[in-house]
């Protein structure tokens, strides 16, 4: 089965129509903030706001790591750190 980003962004923009709703605020955490994003990009004219949630930038974690950031994204439980709350 491929659902992508695109098809949930479609589900959305049918589901809002079906609701009476051609432009809406939206908010998104983690992966529903990637499905946020891709509506943003596909359907600019719909979106009035945006909130995007702990949303990770792949690419570029991905393209860019960092000796200290790998050590430094482990479990809380592996490297405590006194900055960080839960």
């Amino acid at each position: 089965m491929n659902y992508s980003f695109r098809a949930m962004v479609q589900d959305v923009v049918e589901a809002m129509e079906q609701l009476g709703h051609k432009h809406f605020f939206v908010a998104g955490v983690d992966r529903g903030g990637r499905v946020a994003h891709r509506l943003c990009l596909d359907h600019p004219d719909r979106v009035v706001k945006i909130c995007l949630m702990d949303v990770v930038p792949n690419y570029y974690v991905w393209t860019h790591p960092t000796k200290s950031w790998v050590i430094g994204t482990g479990p809380l439980w592996r490297n405590p750190s006194p900055s960080r709350s839960v």
